[in-house]
């Protein structure tokens, strides 16, 4: 990142002026749950990120504890550049965890991921919630709970989810991410399906996007 920032200055592209945030858009499956690669879970693997600043006023070396997420990166952008944002969005801006005298809000982290598999994924503080579908024989579209202590079961091989004695912490958990859900499906935007044409389809194969792109797909 040394060189890359340095490179940056060099190009007039960004100084120290310049509010730099370098994160990734997921993680990778090395088996720690029995898969590999990405897109199938909502493990820590593929949920836990870098996000890294560097800007006027960001001390050195100080490291965030508390869960946060890529939708907090716009009302941070917003706060230091000015701008208005729109109302109903999620996410927090982060300069609390760096301006003396301020406290940051806690909030519950997000995510979501649809069309092959529908997975939900809910973090508050310690305690996270993953809900997939259930692939049982007698499924019948039923969904599959899990939670996690993280602070004590950092690998997430533990579930304190009880399907037949739910308890408050899963059903405040799953009653958080459903609502956020239906915040986001609110403001989704329309789309439409386009016909993929093969070098297209080869390009995203080779990125790991083609999951999904079975004989007849669009």
């Amino acid at each position: 990142l040394g060189i890359l920032l340095e490179q940056l200055e060099e190009l007039g592209l960004a100084g120290e002026e310049d509010f730099v945030f370098v994160v990734s858009d997921h993680g990778e499956e090395f088996y720690e749950h029995q898969q590999w690669g990405h897109g199938h879970s909502m493990f820590e693997e593929l949920m836990r990120i870098p996000c890294i600043a560097r800007g006027p006023g960001i001390p050195a070396g100080t490291v965030v504890a508390d869960p946060v997420g890529l939708v907090d990166i716009l009302p941070t952008l917003g706060g230091v550049a000015g701008f208005r944002l729109p109302a109903g969005i999620h996410g927090l801006p982060l300069q609390p965890y760096w301006t003396a005298g301020t406290t940051p809000r806690p909030h519950d982290v997000f995510g979501e991921k649809f069309h092959v598999r529908d997975l939900m994924m809910l973090r508050s503080g310690k305690m996270k919630f993953i809900q997939i579908p259930d692939t049982g024989p007698e499924a019948g579209g039923k969904r599959f709970d899990m939670v996690f202590d993280l602070k004590r079961d950092s690998s997430e091989a533990r579930n304190l989810a009880n399907p037949d004695d739910e308890g408050l912490e899963l059903i405040s958990l799953r009653a958080r991410a459903l609502s956020i859900r239906k915040l986001a499906l609110s403001g989704a935007l329309d789309s439409e399906r386009l016909e993929l044409d093969e070098e297209t389809r080869r390009r995203l194969a080779e990125m790991g996007y083609a999951e999904g792109f079975g004989e007849g797909a669009p």
